[in-house]
């Protein structure tokens, strides 16, 4: 701009131009073409006045060059008002889209929410106002009519008992979530969230080419703790990258099986997506599984974990060796 300044006098009111081509850039498309035209005509009468009287001698006088001035500075001023203006469109179309994942994720967790309580609702609802009904009996009859009493406090237990058993299996059903249901939900969020997500099954085909799943056959302890893997990742893609494709593999080595989730949105040098990583290990460790994460080598990120399957002389956990009585997979869901 200084060189300019010094080589011609038409661009001595360069700094006013440039103020205002910036200044004019959040406005609306009719003010900045009003604006820039009274701009241009403002600044191309200057210069060219200017013109005019450092060079007297010249070949046009000053106002022979004024159309050109006020035509060049008018249309350069609209130019860059309007390239600023579609500059910050875009910053503000990226910000919205990270807001909008943002706000998909959370709406997905108050869904969780929102089930499960309708579910907990519908669970307890029946017996607690059968054990509010038949105690209140209970307490009344117990002065007239003990051995009656005896028996309605004897169905306020079994009720409570069989709330309490619903109870156990509501929350196991939650813990111990399904490999393919899980993939297929990840599917549909990554999706919705514009991000391509491919599926493949232990044979290298497409998990929805494949009429029993890719995680048939797997232990249903196995099937659990990945689905868990599937979760995090799944939640890390939408949270904390910029990731238009994901790519999950479910691949079977040696005694054990692996599952990669590949992701193009975080780049080599950043960090791993997220905290639960530890919650991951924890869950896998009780299977003797590992779980990795960090640049793939080729411009994406890579989660990676890998279970041993236990073999035919294995004995498997059943129900008694997880604490509190409860299965092996809800037993690995509440290691987290």
């Amino acid at each position: 701009m200084s060189l300019l300044l010094l080589a011609h006098p038409l661009f001595s009111v360069g700094p006013v131009f440039w103020l205002s081509a910036v200044v004019l850039s959040p406005m609306s498309r009719r003010r900045i073409a009003v604006l820039c035209v009274a701009t241009g005509t403002v600044c191309g009468v200057v210069a060219a006045v200017a013109s005019g009287r450092l060079y007297p001698g010249g070949h046009l006088p000053w106002y022979g060059i004024l159309p050109f001035t006020t035509a060049l500075y008018t249309g350069v001023c609209g130019l860059v008002a309007f390239v600023n203006r579609y500059q910050r469109r875009m910053w503000d179309l990226h910000q919205e889209t990270h807001d909008a994942r943002d706000a998909l994720a959370r709406l997905a967790v108050t869904e969780e929410r929102l089930r499960f309580s309708r579910d907990l609702h519908d669970l307890l609802g029946h017996s607690l106002s059968l054990i509010a009904v038949k105690s209140e009996l209970a307490m009344r009859l117990a002065a007239a009519d003990p051995e009656r009493a005896g028996a309605e406090m004897a169905d306020v237990r079994h009720a409570a008992r069989e709330a309490l058993r619903e109870v156990r299996a509501a929350v196991h059903g939650y813990r111990a979530v399904e490999l393919d249901v899980e993939l297929a939900g990840v599917r549909a969020v990554l999706d919705a969230a514009g991000i391509r997500c491919t599926v493949e099954g232990l044979a290298g085909r497409a998990a929805s080419d494949r009429a029993d799943g890719p995680a048939a056959g797997l232990p249903p302890e196995v099937r659990t703790v990945l689905a868990w893997v599937v979760r995090e990742g799944a939640t890390n893609v939408i949270k904390h990258s910029e990731a238009r494709r994901c790519v999950v593999t479910l691949s079977s080595c040696g005694g054990s099986v692996a599952l990669e989730m590949r992701n193009d949105g975080v780049r080599a040098g950043d960090g791993p997506p997220g905290s639960g990583l530890t919650g991951l290990a924890e869950r896998l460790a009780v299977l003797d599984g590992e779980v990795t994460a960090g640049p793939d080598g080729r411009d994406g990120f890579l989660l990676r974990a890998v279970v041993p399957l236990p073999g035919p002389a294995d004995d498997a956990p059943g129900e008694d060796d997880a604490p509190g009585g409860q299965a092996p997979e809800a037993a690995a869901g509440r290691t987290a």
